[in-house]
């Protein structure tokens, strides 16, 4: 069992307070960050535009985590301004949420490597379960929900968070995270990777399959 620093939190989400743990056990997988570049479509390298669009290949699940229902994410887009960061992952069939408990429930991490640095930060979730992203993450998004409604967005050095809305639609979960909670983006340009899972497993898939993505804001 890998150990990764677990933090308890408390977060109001609307009217109610959930309580959950970021940490792991053998049936979660939980954050430290690290990741490398990617263009529009993964790979190594790359960037974007305000609107960005990245593609991850369909069916490349790692090895052994094929199971019917297991997450298989195949494009990561949205939307970068003053405002906010919408962030839309796509899988190639539908996903619930993690406390829904069920095969396809999601799992997983978003890191973002707001100074472009990978020696700043902390090591890329993805790079904890055999991937190679290759930035340092300043802050991550936890993609298990809190209540349904919410997800988990945390500054890795002061270890302050947010709930952030997640709707999740059949194959689709959009994500809206004010600007304002990325504040440590200062030129409005950022280096993100995700890795995604599900309750029996830490991690099924990443994107891109190696490094990170850029996206350029406005």
């Amino acid at each position: 069992m890998l150990q990764r620093r677990s933090i308890r939190i408390t977060a109001a989400v609307g009217l109610a307070l959930a309580a959950f743990t970021l940490g792991c056990d053998n049936n979660e997988f939980f954050p430290t960050q690290s990741a490398g570049g990617a263009g529009l479509s993964g790979g190594v390298g790359g960037g974007s535009s305000a609107n960005f669009n990245f593609t991850d290949p369909i069916n490349d699940r790692v090895a052994g985590e094929a199971e019917l229902g297991a997450p298989d994410i195949v494009q990561v887009s949205g939307s970068y301004d003053d405002s906010e960061l919408t962030l839309v992952l796509i899988f190639d069939s539908p996903v619930v949420p993690w406390s829904a408990n069920q095969l396809n429930s999601l799992d997983g991490f978003v890191d973002f490597d707001l100074d472009e640095n990978e020696s700043t930060g902390i090591p890329a979730a993805a790079d904890e379960f055999g991937g190679n992203a290759g930035l340092g993450a300043e802050m991550y998004l936890s993609l298990r929900d809190v209540g349904g409604t919410h997800m988990t967005l945390v500054h890795a050095g002061t270890k302050q968070f947010s709930g952030v809305p997640a709707v999740f639609e059949g194959k689709t979960v959009t994500i809206r995270i004010p600007r304002t909670d990325l504040a440590d983006d200062t030129d409005g340009r950022f280096r993100m990777a995700v890795v995604v899972g599900h309750p029996a497993h830490t991690a099924t898939d990443f994107a891109p399959n190696e490094g990170y993505y850029t996206v350029v804001g406005r």
